[in-house]
Formats: structure tokens, sequence, C-alpha cells
């Protein structure tokens, strides 16, 4: 498990974006946002776990949290204050991990964000499309880009480029 641990942490470092208030009367994008952090592996499991157990078999499910800090100043905190927390359901497609399909939540103040996307193993980077939220972050789109910024796996830099209505 642990590798699937390292390469959901390594791939799987969520976001947060500042929180927003109002709507756009129009329905367009009244707002821009990029918004950095660091993530932290934290508790990693396999919530569906075929046979033979432990390795990873398609159909597995396994879910991943870590804990967010400002990569920069930011949300009214300094650099290195914890921020939030992301949480990445991982199905595994084609196994080991050659291909695998993710949904992110991103627990956030003011609301969350939603993102998914696919990945494979040999990727050290990714790109997620973030497609909605709760709260402020409502209807709110985008992409979330992630990078390691360790060889093991624990530790990555998220940034999120969001547009909110």
């Amino acid at each position: 498990m642990r590798c699937a641990s390292a390469l959901l942490v390594a791939l799987a470092l969520g976001a947060l974006a500042s929180a927003v208030g109002g709507r756009a009367a129009s329905g367009g994008f009244r707002a821009t946002t990029t918004i950095r952090v660091t993530a932290t592996a934290g508790d990693a499991r396999y919530l569906v776990d075929k046979a033979p157990e432990g390795y990873p078999n398609k159909g597995d499910v396994i879910r991943e949290t870590s804990t967010l800090r400002n990569a920069v100043a930011q949300f009214g905190r300094p650099r290195g204050a914890v921020v939030g927390r992301d949480t990445w359901v991982t199905t595994v497609v084609t196994p080991p991990f050659a291909r695998l399909d993710v949904r992110e939540t991103t627990d956030l103040p003011g609301g969350t964000i939603r993102a998914r996307g696919t990945v494979t193993v040999l990727q050290t980077t990714g790109t997620f499309q973030v497609v909605g939220g709760t709260g402020a972050y409502r209807d709110a789109r985008g992409t979330i880009t992630l990078k390691n910024l360790n060889s093991s796996g624990t530790r990555g830099l998220s940034v999120y480029r969001l547009r909110i209505p």
C-alpha cells in the first residue's frame, strides 16, 4: 500500500482557492484566482481492495488525505500556515497504476472545490479539471496543476487556476 500512497501523494496534492463572495448576475466569470499550496501526505487506505489484497488491482479504490499549507502568503496567513485539507479518491483502471481515475475534494474556508482527471504512474506532474464546488466556490471552473517536491512523493505543490462566476 505504500506504493499506492506515494503515487497518490505525488499526483494528488490538492490546493485552496480564496473565498470570493457574490455571484455574477450575467452568468459569466467575474474573478480569476491563482492559489499555491503545498501538501503533505496524510492517511491512505483502500476503500475497495480486490484480491490479491494490498496490491493495486483493476477496480480497487484508494482514498488519501493531505494537509495543505500556504506556499506563499495568502488567505491572510503567512507562508507555511495550515490552510486546509484535501481528499483524493482514486480508482485503478489499468493495474498496476498504469491508469488511475481520480476525484478530488478540497475543504476550504467558505466551501469546497471538486476536481477530476486521469493519471499514470510515470507522471511526476499532472493537471486536473476543476468541475465545481460548494459555497463560495459553487460553479468554479479551471485547473489544478500538481508537481512533486520530493522523490518519495510525500510532499508536493498544487497550483489552482480558477474562474469563479
